[in-house]
């Protein structure tokens, strides 16, 4: 969960904290602390713009394939694109490979892109999640879950056949008579 119990993001939360501490460290001119809380701020401030290019690949997914094409529904195609942008330089740092990936579904052909490319959510999910096993500092629980999967290692694709029951499956274990 990436939200506290007064139902602000605990990034934030984070980001707020961060911020008084490099106020304190400034005013006592304790200088190598003070380096450590802004590498940490530096870290925190990418959280929720990896959550927004996450958000907005599912949004662009799903409207394309469902056909919503109304115009209240493609803000996800600009917001997706300049979000993925700032993230793009700091990805490529750790994994030039899963930038090209964000990249190819959704920046290369903005602000008219492919349904093919665009539709791929999938491959941008998969692309921040490996990325993010590879930069130091960033905690990959802080992302969340989008659509029920999340961004750590282990975590499971809740599309993949082999990481949910299908009803098939469910009702052969109700019929042996095993427990859920």
């Amino acid at each position: 969960d990436t939200c506290s119990q007064s139902n602000n993001a605990l990034i934030n939360e984070r980001m707020i904290s961060l911020f008084y501490s490099a106020q304190g460290e400034l005013d006592t001119k304790a200088c190598v602390p003070l380096e450590r809380t802004v590498k940490q701020i530096d870290n925190a401030l990418l959280i929720p713009l990896i959550q927004g290019t996450l958000f907005a690949a599912w949004q662009n997914s799903y409207y394309f394939n469902n056909n919503i094409l109304i115009p209240s529904t493609q803000e996800f195609l600009p917001e997706g694109y300049v979000l993925a942008q700032s993230i793009l330089p700091i990805i490529a740092n750790v994994d030039v490979e899963a930038a090209k990936y964000i990249s190819g579904v959704m920046v290369d052909d903005f602000p008219f892109p492919t349904r093919d490319k665009v539709s791929k959510h999938a491959v941008v999910f998969d692309a921040v999640k490996r990325a993010l096993t590879k930069m130091d500092g960033v905690d990959c629980k802080q992302i969340g879950s989008i659509g029920g999967q999340g961004f750590c290692p282990g975590d499971s694709d809740p599309t993949s056949p082999s990481s949910r029951l299908t009803l098939s499956s469910i009702v052969i274990l109700m019929t042996v008579g095993l427990p859920l």
